[in-house]
């Protein structure tokens, strides 16, 4: 199983994970459009009842999409993909989403870097790109900031 697929089957069926994760994962770390759709989907489900979504509702939601049809076979058969049987060892599921997160930010900021050197971006410029770096490298799910005085 691909990680993309292992994290969208998480965010479906488990909270503690989702609850944790979802904060940090963007559509732009879903290379594949059909993953990218489902978590999509999944986080606007979240945010609007602020519960995890059932395989029916996600269903009956890509379903009424306007979406073609073969990219909605595509989506089908990422979702066929799911059981809805999770890890059970949290700690390795946080830090290899942790991990992804890290990859792809680095990758999509390398490749938006390019576009800036090149002349090709409108917002940036070449002075942004340590910080966008730095943004990039400092994804941590450790909510633990500051310091413990107790």
């Amino acid at each position: 199983m691909r990680q993309e697929v292992l994290i969208l089957k998480n965010l479906m069926y488990n909270e503690e994970y989702t609850r944790k994760v979802l904060p940090y994962l963007k559509s732009e770390y879903f290379i594949d459009y059909s993953e990218k759709f489902i978590f999509t989907k999944i986080n606007d489900y979240v945010d609007k009842y602020n519960n995890l979504p059932g395989m029916e509702a996600l269903s009956v939601i890509i379903n009424e999409s306007d979406i073609a049809e073969t990219t909605l076979d595509g989506i089908n058969t990422t979702i066929n993909e799911f059981d809805n049987v999770v890890d059970s060892d949290l700690d390795w599921l946080f830090d290899t989403t942790e991990q992804f997160c890290q990859d792809k930010a680095i990758y999509n900021t390398i490749m938006e870097s390019v576009e800036i050197l090149e002349g090709k971006h409108e917002t940036y410029t070449r002075l942004n790109i340590p910080e966008m770096m730095s943004d990039a490298i400092s994804i941590n799910f450790d909510i633990q900031v500051g310091h413990d005085y107790f």
